[in-house]
């Protein structure tokens, strides 16, 4: 309770050391907290003190991890609706935002501590504080809402959700997260990344319904929309460039999200006037993206077209790879973008799944952009601080051609077998390392 004036969340001092101290010892001592915290916490929280009232919430959003659900949900019950009071009405800006973090921690750490049937009139909440809520509290409300939807899409192992607690309110919960995206204060923070972070979660419990009737008419074509107004936006600097290229990533990461939710027949199907289908559109939008060279954009537009490949039809993606083909291979050979280069392996894999014999047309290229990654000396040294390993996809993909295109792999057979052979002989050598080293590495060991 010795919070200063003027404190934030980016404040470090007594008050805010004391809280990282509490949360690391509910870990350690896991329900044995509580016996000690909660009786401090139902003293202080509705203290005419507001120092008192902050630090009591803070403090019961500190002992989130640790004690199990059940200990807490005879806690969580009465407290949840004393935090959204403060969240909406307390005076003082400090006892709003740890209010809202509380709830944050609340929905990430012990969400089925909060009964069924009040979730939604706790979203209702939520949804309403949103968008006028400082960035800093809006970023709290946005991670309760993707923590909340996290824990219901867990609590159905079906590919498509039944209806659920979140379906009466769905739209509205996409409609107010985009909207607090389009706020002009959404940079601060990672507001905007945060709450399109949560629109892709939220949009995972769609139930059968809410697919046919939202996504499918109505968010994909305004993602799409919003996507295509991009390539028109004014680029003077290179914020304008960054800004840019940000929304490009929102926009793509969403419509691989709904790509994946929304019934094939949806992606197929023509349509009379322009003479193409939704997945013809969104790739005419996913290549304008790669031109635009930005590799953050690039990464969440590969997702997106790997989300098309996996989506339709078998063979359907043939009538893609004209334009798209040397796309792939530019980014195959982008060793240096460690995570695009995986990506576009990772997506070569599928597309060899997808098209079987037809891959044999597209084959030549793509391996040799792969055999040329492979050799490439720089690829794979930095085991410790790079996890995403590039030659172990490669050779994945290697089998994953070869399925494909049969007969069709006897050209590349040579050179094929000299790389897995030199792969070999890289796994011996890194195999005797690590028994002279006791194999106490272990990003050597996972490499291997």
């Amino acid at each position: 309770a010795q919070q200063e004036d003027g404190q934030d969340e980016d404040s470090y001092n007594k008050s805010t050391e004391a809280a990282a101290c509490l949360g690391l010892v509910a870990t350690i001592i896991e329900n044995q907290v509580v016996g000690f915290v909660m009786p401090w916490v139902e003293q202080c929280i509705s203290s005419q003190d507001w120092r008192q009232r902050e630090a009591a919430v803070l403090a019961f959003g500190c002992i989130m991890d640790g004690p199990d659900d059940t200990l807490l949900g005879q806690y969580v019950d009465p407290v949840l609706p004393v935090l959204f009071r403060y969240m909406m009405e307390d005076p003082e800006d400090l006892v709003k935002n740890s209010s809202a973090w509380t709830i944050m921690k609340i929905c990430e750490m012990a969400p089925a501590a909060i009964k069924d049937e009040k979730i939604p009139p706790y979203l209702e909440k939520i949804l309403e504080a949103l968008p006028a809520a400082e960035p800093a509290t809006a970023n709290h409300l946005a991670w309760a809402i993707h923590h909340l939807a996290a824990y219901v899409r867990s609590m159905y192992d079906t590919a498509v959700c039944p209806p659920n607690v979140l379906t009466g309110m769905f739209t509205r919960i996409v409609k107010t997260l985009m909207d607090a995206g389009d706020r002009t204060d959404a940079t601060e923070g990672n507001l905007r990344a945060n709450v399109y972070e949560a629109i892709n979660v939220v949009l995972t419990t769609a139930d059968d319904s809410t697919r046919r009737q939202f996504l499918a008419p109505v968010l994909l074509a305004e993602l799409g929309d919003r996507l295509n107004k991009t390539f028109t936006m004014q680029v003077l600097n290179a914020d304008d460039l960054n800004s840019r290229s940000e929304w490009q990533s929102y926009f793509c990461g969403a419509l691989q999200t709904c790509i994946n939710n929304v019934p094939v027949e949806v992606l197929v199907q023509l349509d009379p006037q322009s003479n193409m289908t939704m997945a013809d559109k969104f790739m005419h939008l996913f290549l304008q993206v790669f031109s635009s060279q930005n590799t953050t954009a690039a990464q969440e537009a590969l997702l997106a077209v790997g989300a098309v490949v996996n989506a339709l039809p078998e063979g359907g993606f043939d009538r893609y790879m004209a334009p798209f083909g040397p796309m792939l291979v530019t980014f195959l050979a982008a060793a240096q973008e460690t995570s695009l280069c995986l990506l576009a392996i990772t997506t070569t894999s599928d597309i060899a799944r997808q098209l079987e014999g037809k891959m044999v047309q597209y084959a030549d290229p793509v391996s040799q952009a792969l055999l040329q990654t492979l050799a490439l000396p720089d690829v794979d040294t930095q085991l410790s601080q790079v996890h995403d390993y590039i030659k172990p996809a490669i050779f994945s993909c290697f089998g994953d051609i070869a399925m494909a295109i049969g007969a069709g792999m006897d050209k590349h057979m040579q050179f094929w077998f000299a790389a897995l052979q030199e792969g070999c002989k890289a796994a011996v050598e890194l195999s005797k390392e690590l028994a002279g080293n006791d194999g106490y590495d272990e990003d050597k060991r996972l490499y291997l």
